[in-house]
Formats: C-alpha cells, structure tokens, sequence
C-alpha cells in the first residue's frame, strides 16, 4: 500500500441512500485520495445501496428494515461484500476497529445508538 493510501480517511457511511449520504458520496467522489468508503447502509433502499456498494466496494452493507432478496445477497457475495442486517447491523458495524470516521446521516434517534457506540470506541 503506498504512503498516499495509508492516509485515506476509512468512512463508514449510515444512512447511504437519503440526501445527506447522497451528498457525503460525492465528497468521496469528489476527494478520491482523501477517503475510502469501508461501510454502507440503509433503511430500506437496498437497489440503491447495492448500486453504491458496486461502486465503492465497501467491506460490508448493512440493511436495516428491508428485505433482502436471494439475487441482492448474491450480488454482494459475489463481488465479496458482507451483508449485515436489522437494527442490530449499525451497532455492529460502529464497534469494529477497521474505520476512522462514521458519518451518520439516519434521521431521528434510530442513529443515536450507533454514535453512541462509535464514540466509546474513539471513532470521528
């Protein structure tokens, strides 16, 4: 890994699919040398956060109050993308060591747990 990688941001992005995510994407688009997408997920808008996965190619997508179809989950399989889900999925995510930034972009309190746990493991 060159010098220019290892000083990527590492983002792990809750609430990829609403306009706030939307808008935080195209600063990664914009700023490609600065970050990497590690973490993607959404309520209920799984074609939308597959389509970003495909471009971002994030460690894993969580979904959280969505079904997810056998031709969704092979998709992610096959392009090596873990799939978490339910609410249970952003506190996972939010506790794992391999990001140094989380955008939380869910509205109301449903995100407050997965700050919340971010914070006590010193993540931005």
């Amino acid at each position: 890994m060159s010098a220019q990688q290892n000083s990527k941001r590492r983002l792990a992005l809750f609430g990829a699919t609403g306009s706030i995510g939307r808008n935080c994407l195209q600063i990664v688009d914009s700023y490609p040398d600065n970050f990497s997408v590690e973490y993607l997920s959404a309520n209920k808008n799984v074609n939308l956060v597959i389509d970003q996965a495909l471009q971002y190619r994030p460690k894993a997508v969580a979904v959280v109050s969505a079904e997810v179809t056998p031709e969704q989950r092979e998709i992610l399989k096959s392009n090596s993308i873990e799939l978490l889900q339910g609410p249970e999925a952003l506190l996972e995510i939010a506790q794992r060591n391999n990001y140094d930034l989380l955008v939380n972009a869910i509205v109301g309190a449903a995100g407050m747990l997965p700050t919340v746990a971010a914070i006590k493991n010193r993540k931005d």
